[in-house]
């Protein structure tokens, strides 16, 4: 897992062939340019991953239990108002927020 050094304009944080040990990511202080985060290529070790504190109301969004039959997970376009989420490709083996 990399996370580059983030700019207050850089707009996506990628997260990308986890390896199967890792259980908790966690995303703290995001600014409110950071509107796209992408988790992709999920293991079927990975159970929790906890987005937190995305904007200074604080939104805490938490993705559980996770599966292998997960390829792409998308949480798009948060912003300091916006409480829309977008999960794509969702399995029924998944089981989420």
């Amino acid at each position: 897992m990399s996370l580059s050094v983030l700019t207050r304009y850089e707009f996506a944080i990628r997260l990308s062939v986890l390896s199967r040990y890792e259980s908790v990511i966690r995303l703290l202080l995001l600014t409110r340019y950071e509107s796209v985060i992408r988790l992709s290529v999920l293991t079927h070790y990975e159970s929790v991953i906890r987005l937190s504190v995305l904007t200074r109301y604080e939104v805490v969004i938490r993705l559980s239990v996770l599966t292998r039959y997960e390829s792409v997970s998308r949480l798009s376009a948060l912003t300091r108002y916006e409480l829309g989420i977008r999960l794509s490709g969702l399995t029924r083996y998944e089981f989420v927020i």
